[in-house]
């Protein structure tokens, strides 16, 4: 898995570990997201004074799409 090394409230690196030793990383944060660089403040992840968010999922990008599409269907046949 992807661990963010937190210091001081900064990103430092970013490694790849096993689950097992991340006890071996106590400045070690699971996070997909984080980058080299970015704060990190009240468990949340920030990069240029702005929160970074997870990609969405596949299943919300798929109820975002079928939203604006029967929008849209209501729109011209309605």
């Amino acid at each position: 898995m992807r661990y963010a090394i937190v210091k001081n409230g900064m990103v430092e690196n970013v490694i790849e570990i096993h689950p097992m030793n991340a006890a071996e990383f106590p400045d070690a944060i699971q996070s997909d997201i984080a980058a080299i660089g970015d704060g990190y403040i009240d468990d949340s992840f920030y990069r240029d004074g702005e929160e970074v968010k997870a990609p969405p999922t596949l299943e919300e990008q798929v109820s975002a799409l079928t939203k604006a599409v029967l929008e849209m269907a209501g729109e011209i046949y309605g």
